[in-house]
């Protein structure tokens, strides 16, 4: 059966005799590659998207201009197409003439037996924009509601909790019946100030490095088992989040998203938080021993799966949704470490 994307894969005469009309005319960004990442053949809707005369180009190594957080995920994905037969989905962000990046989506295909690939390529930088400003807006909101528990809902608890207090004392120096009743609640309201505390700090967080991540990630542990009774453990040994210096913010979303929808949908007994190094990655994972993911993920997926998706791309990363044994869910997040954190979008 032959692929959707049935493109040349080789660069000799004869293919290009044979397809030299496809490039030629094509109105949209096709090329040819070698797995190795050297561009051999482009239409010229590559000079119309970013700028480059194509004889720029051809010829060039397509690591020179693609960014750096996205370099290792496009090696990894030119691997997995060398001397196979597959089709393989991957973005990356690509230099344009100006300066700017602009984020292009590959769908590629390549043939047993052959160093080389085809690729229809999109540019999606206007639909990652749109992403990016559902991730400002959630997090916007979830601030809001963060500085409303801190300022008011938080100084409110205080104020009764030392009402209930002074009342507890009174009734004990009374030696009324009522004050054990009354000590029962001034601790519950102490209970709960500082639970409405914690939950202020996960949800509007300051910046975040690689060890206010660690303290954050173990708060959120802890309100798991206060919020849920559910047990929930995290371990971590990562000492730096190296120059990708937006990556926290965006991992403790993941965090508190994966741990949710475990929560909410997969009905577990335990949840485990884990963040480690790999070489110059970061990997964050979430595991639980609920009733885990099905086996085949609906096409359109809920706003929280796609949330931590935006996320992981926001910072050069990607995750994968598995299984974990003998049963649950598994939420892994694989960031960069060692680059520079994503430019500003033009």
């Amino acid at each position: 059966m032959s692929s959707p994307l049935d493109l040349p894969t080789s660069t000799s005469r004869h293919d290009d005799d044979d397809h030299g009309g496809l490039f030629e005319n094509a109105l949209g960004m096709i090329c040819s590659a070698a797995c190795n990442g050297r561009m051999q053949r482009l239409s010229p809707g590559w000079t119309a998207t970013l700028g480059w005369p194509l004889e720029v180009l051809q010829g060039a190594a397509l690591f020179d201009w693609v960014h750096p957080l996205d370099r290792d995920s496009t090696r990894l994905a030119l691997d997995k197409l060398d001397g196979t037969s597959r089709s393989i989905v991957f973005e990356n962000r690509f230099l344009c003439d100006d300066g700017h990046y602009k984020s292009l989506q590959w769908t590629a295909n390549s043939r047993a037996g052959r160093r080389t690939f085809c690729a229809m390529v999109q540019d999606v930088s206007e639909a990652r924009m749109l992403e990016q400003d559902v991730l400002d807006a959630h997090d916007s909101t979830l601030d809001r509601v963060g500085r409303e528990i801190h300022d008011n809902l938080g100084p409110s608890l205080a104020g009764v909790t030392a009402l209930a207090s002074g009342l507890s004392t009174q009734l004990v120096l009374a030696d009324r019946l009522e004050s054990a009743a009354a000590l029962e609640i001034r601790n519950l309201l102490r209970d709960t100030s500082r639970v409405a505390r914690d939950l202020a700090h996960g949800l509007s967080p300051a910046a975040i490095d690689a060890v206010s991540l660690h303290a954050a990630l173990t708060q959120l542990a802890a309100n798991v088992g206060v919020f849920y009774g559910i047990h929930c453990a995290y371990h971590g040994e990562l000492p730096t989040l190296g120059r990708n210096h937006h990556a926290g913010r965006h991992l403790l979303r993941v965090a508190q998203e994966a741990v949710t929808n475990a929560v909410h949908h997969g009905a577990p007994t335990g949840v485990e938080i884990a963040l480690d190094r790999q070489a110059d990655w970061g990997v964050l994972q979430i595991e639980d021993d609920g009733t885990g993911f099905p086996g085949t993920l609906p096409r359109h997926r809920g706003m929280g799966l796609r949330t931590m998706e935006y996320r992981a791309r926001a910072i050069g990363g990607s995750l994968q949704l598995g299984s974990a044994a003998p049963h649950g869910g598994r939420v892994t997040c694989s960031f960069p470490l060692a680059n520079e954190p994503p430019p500003t979008s033009p």
